[in-house]
């Protein structure tokens, strides 16, 4: 009986002392919940900081200092925690926030720093400014002329010019120098030096994204031919990285000339997977092949159970239309993590004349289609245009107009036809089918378009493995006799990256030493 009277009187008491704190602390009514910590005050509504001097105070007791201030009178609308314990308070309006902060610094006393926020103004960077003006105060009138919302007072400008000098550590004496400057400090931009005796003139230098690309053209000498480097950022989407690169190609290629195109493309080709394919798929729309196939960067790396894994890759591309470049991999003078690729040109002009002129063809680009896209040029249609003439003249201008609306979203593209010696007729007619197919299924989602669908795509690799067939055994057949071709027919088609070994066992001896491995399986060869 007397622990029940304890419990209730306990009770009690809590209740009266809450209702008490209750009715002496108004801040109770401002803070809802734990008091949320923010990063920095809305610079947008008043705001007073209340910060003690003493930074290990606890934040209960800055909390609990307020007490003594009533927050209904300043018509404060919030409180939040910030930085060093300190105590961030909202206010409606200038005038309350000018005498919340006068009543804080009577009765907090010398003990606390009472403050507003600095007032911070937006700023503008501006890159790539042609032509700049020496006035600084005239450059700042045109850009507020030019763009009428930066008609205010709340702004500020500050010009600041960055000095474009480049530095004496990267010029050669000898060499033009030409590069494409990346805007972060740490990462991007491309150099190019050119030997001051070659007629050269710059083509493109740009960046776009996280791709940077710099291509000059020479011409007057052996070496006539566009040269190109580029240099993709490990963060650059597979996706934007094509379409930058595709519209550079399409603009800058020239097929009746040497063409030569090297950079960390950060895509390694040693792996078979989607996004390779669609690199290399790409590349060969504009006749250029890759002909980089060694390791360019070999990295050890740790794993969590302290062991050392090696990761190999080829990042590193060289791209051309011609057959007259050899290429090394110089792995003695390694000046960064990536290996040095070696370019050596062969001046003779007979190797270009050889070159057999491959047939283009015109291919519909679907990049740009969407519903979206096709429902907005339907709807740019004038359709009162058709409203006086019979039923037959409005479906042949339906058709016009639909088709106009097509061709604006669906660009034409040239594109090199393809060299596979197994795309015939059957297998032609079955790629239209399954992309009609695939576009059916597209709009209506049905079950039974996407079985049909699951069903043309079958056929169609099973058509592929079967023409695939056929041409390698037609190929083994002529060359059956000539030993050097039959064996660069049957390596063809094993795809399997070249790999070095690294040691053998032979009889219970372990080998490792890579000459003596050699003269090992040289003797049992023979």
């Amino acid at each position: 009986m007397q622990n029940n009277v304890d419990e209730s009187v306990e009770k009690i008491v809590k209740a009266d002392e809450k209702k008490i704190a209750e009715m002496n602390d108004g801040w109770s009514k401002v803070v809802s919940g734990k008091t949320k910590k923010t990063k920095a005050p809305n610079l947008r509504e008043p705001v007073i900081i209340i910060s003690p001097n003493d930074e290990s105070q606890e934040m209960n007791k800055t909390e609990a200092s307020l007490k003594c201030i009533e927050p209904s009178d300043f018509s404060v609308r919030g409180l939040s925690k910030g930085a060093k314990n300190s105590v961030i308070i909202r206010v409606e309006n200038e005038n309350d926030c000018d005498n919340l902060m006068k009543e804080a610094t009577v009765k907090l006393g010398d003990k606390y720093n009472i403050r507003k926020p600095a007032k911070r103004f937006p700023r503008f960077k501006i890159l790539e400014v042609f032509q700049p003006e020496d006035d600084n105060e005239k450059f700042i009138k045109k850009l507020i002329n030019q763009n009428s919302h930066l008609k205010d007072d709340k702004f500020q400008f500050e010009v600041i010019k960055r000095e474009q000098n480049k530095s004496k550590e990267l010029e050669i004496n000898g060499y033009n120098f030409i590069s494409c400057d990346s805007d972060s400090s740490h990462t991007g931009g491309v150099i190019m030096y050119v030997r001051n005796d070659l007629c050269f003139n710059i083509l493109k230098n740009f960046q776009k994204s996280r791709t940077w690309i710099l291509s000059v053209k020479i011409s007057e000498s052996l070496i006539n031919g566009i040269y190109t480097v580029i240099y993709k950022s490990p963060k650059e989407k597979i996706g934007d990285f094509l379409e930058i690169i595709d519209e550079f190609l399409e603009q800058t290629i020239d097929d009746d000339t040497r063409n030569v195109i090297v950079g960390d493309m950060n895509i390694d080709v040693s792996k078979n997977n989607k996004n390779v394919k669609r690199y290399l798929s790409m590349i060969q729309d504009h006749n250029l092949k890759q002909i980089v196939d060694e390791f360019t960067r070999i990295q050890v790396r740790r794993s969590k159970h302290e062991q050392h894994q090696i990761s190999k890759t080829t990042i590193d591309h060289i791209l051309t239309n011609s057959n007259d470049i050899e290429y090394a991999v110089n792995r003695s003078e390694a000046v960064t993590d990536h290996f040095m690729l070696q370019i050596n040109l062969n001046d003779k002009k007979c190797v270009q004349k050889k070159k057999k002129i491959q047939e283009k063809v015109i291919k519909n680009c679907w990049k740009n289609y969407s519903r979206s896209s096709l429902h907005e040029a339907i709807e740019n249609i004038d359709w009162n245009e058709c409203n006086s003439q019979c039923y037959d003249k409005k479906f042949s201008a339906f058709v016009e107009d639909f088709k106009c609306s097509i061709n604006k979203i669906v660009v034409k593209k040239n594109i090199y036809k393809s060299k596979n010696e197994w795309f015939n007729e059957s297998i032609k007619k079955l790629k239209k089918e399954k992309q009609y197919l695939t576009m059916k299924h597209e709009f209506s989602g049905s079950e039974n378009d996407r079985i049909a669908l699951m069903k043309i795509i079958k056929k169609y690799k099973e058509e592929i493995k079967i023409q695939k067939c056929k041409v390698i055994q037609e190929k083994i057949k002529n060359n059956f006799s000539d030993n050097r071709k039959l064996w660069k027919i049957l390596k063809s088609l094993y795809n399997e990256k070249k790999s070095e070994i690294n040691s053998i066992e032979l009889n219970g001896a372990l080998m490792s030493d890579s000459s003596e491995i050699a003269a090992t399986l040289n003797k049992i060869s023979t």
